[in-house]
């Protein structure tokens, strides 16, 4: 058991802990904090009788309406309605430990999954690094509440599933007996994650269904396999053929007002900025590894083969994920978490063949000076992150401070309040944190669909934020 490794991991705990206490509910989470009404979209607009969540049949009838009406992530939906019901105190715990499991389960699918508390400092700040400063999403996937049940714990289960898968293909001998308990985990873990992400779980099904026929080939296919992949595919088929998808393309109709074969053209500039700016957040990553692949001429041992493998495998996921979501009509930098995951594993198997055949893409000074400034960078950024948060949390508890005397004594007006400070110089915080800065949830439009979903929450007559631009 290495001491500093399992310390660091406490520290990361710890930073994740606070970033999480000072991140207040945001956007979609105050309408599915609501029993979802019967052929609304999200954020539409409450009926008079909508009532919390408050017991696991509203749980339970709240994703019932959502798969009918908005979409088939059926396991991601039903965390955030939980927790929107339990409240984000316990959420904040939950994610915190759930953001340091990822960690752990990035470090040990690329150790060949091995399963093992003892873990090299070096590897998990590398980890950690690189989820913070390559994740153009951040705080989209790992502080709101909504979005970190959709993608940073999806990504955790996804991970889960696919260990065993890796500990076998590393060494044929590990998980060679075939079991009851694994074979009912892979298949409910696959099912669970096969609901996860559209445009990258096609691609795991089709990696899977050649190994299985390379294994049935080499008379090393078992039970759980086909158990884990027959999940995957029932889930996939779940969140696939979901009806509410239909409604979601034909909210972006209305929305463009262009019929549905047009909305890609309406799209088309919004994709390729998306494209270039998650480019230039895994910048570092592609370039490594492109460099590697198009560098080293070397003859590898069967070990080494394996990882390349494997770092091609993830490389790919995270290639045709990226590729696809450009024909997806919704923004792409969230579901780049998902890509970003499997880069970093993948690098993470580049290293261990750099490694084990003694040879180098960058120079030792190349490398001991970009330490120095991914130092400088974390630390710079993670002081900037926490002073900007804990400034907005402060003036969002005195927004919420307003709200509760309206409550006490209703003049049922509109309620005014004061923007974050830190909106008043948006450039210095979002470059200077690294773009980790929790937003405003609430617009300047009482009849935006967060703010309304945001008074019925609180039970007042409206609310907005004053004009940013009058602010300045």
């Amino acid at each position: 058991m290495n001491k500093k490794g399992l310390v660091l991991l406490i520290c990361i705990f710890f930073i994740m802990l606070i970033l999480n206490m000072m991140t207040p509910l945001l956007s979609d989470d105050y309408f599915i904090a609501f029993v979802w009404p019967e052929g609304c979209s999200i954020n539409g607009a409450l009926p008079e009788d909508a009532r919390k969540v408050s017991s696991f049949s509203d749980v339970f009838k709240s994703l019932k309406t959502y798969y009918s009406v908005w979409g088939g992530r059926i396991p991601g939906q039903g965390f955030m309605t939980i927790f929107s019901w339990w409240g984000k105190d316990i959420f904040n715990f939950v994610n915190a430990f759930i953001a340091v499991l990822l960690i752990v389960l990035i470090y040990w699918i690329s150790d060949e999954g091995r399963v093992s508390m003892d873990f090299n400092s070096s590897r998990i700040f590398w980890i950690f690094f690189s989820l913070w400063s390559f994740n153009i999403a951040f705080v989209d996937t790992f502080l709101w509440l909504s979005g970190s049940c959709e993608y940073l714990w999806m990504m955790v289960i996804l991970l889960l599933f696919l260990i065993p898968y890796v500990q076998n293909y590393c060494d044929p001998e590990r998980v060679k007996e075939d079991t009851i308990g694994l074979s009912l985990s892979q298949f409910f873990l696959g099912l669970i994650a096969g609901c996860s992400r559209e445009v990258t779980i096609c691609w795991i099904i089709g990696i899977l269904i050649y190994w299985l026929l390379l294994c049935k080939k080499e008379h090393n296919l078992q039970i759980w396999k086909l158990s884990g992949f027959a999940g995957l595919c029932v889930g996939y088929v779940i969140l696939l053929f979901a009806p509410g998808n239909s409604g979601r393309i034909a909210l972006w109709d209305k929305v463009t007002q262009k019929d549905v074969h047009s909305i890609m053209f309406y799209l088309m500039d919004l994709k390729l900025m998306e494209f270039v700016v998650i480019l230039f957040f895994h910048l570092f990553l592609w370039y490594f590894i492109i460099s590697f692949f198009s560098k080293n001429k070397l003859i590898f041992t069967r070990k080494c083969a394996r990882w390349l493998n494997l770092a091609k495998v993830c490389t790919s996921i995270a290639f045709c994920s990226g590729l696809l979501m450009i024909f997806i009509p919704s923004s792409g930098l969230r579901n780049s978490f998902i890509n970003l995951c499997f880069l970093i594993i993948a690098v993470a198997f580049l290293f261990k063949i750099q490694a084990e055949a003694g040879f180098f893409i960058v120079d030792y000074k190349t490398i001991k000076f970009m330490k120095f400034l991914g130092y400088v960078y974390l630390c710079l950024t993670l002081v900037i992150a926490l002073w900007g948060n804990y400034i907005n949390r402060g003036e969002w508890n005195g927004i919420i401070e307003i709200v509760k005397r309206e409550q006490k004594a209703p003049a049922k007006l509109i309620l005014v309040v004061d923007p974050y400070s830190t909106n008043q110089d948006d450039r210095f915080w979002v470059i200077g944190s690294g773009n980790h800065i929790v937003w405003n949830p609430l617009a300047d439009n009482e009849n935006n669909g967060i703010n309304k979903s945001f008074s019925r929450y609180y039970n007042i007559n409206g609310i907005r934020i004053k004009n940013h631009d009058s602010v300045r």
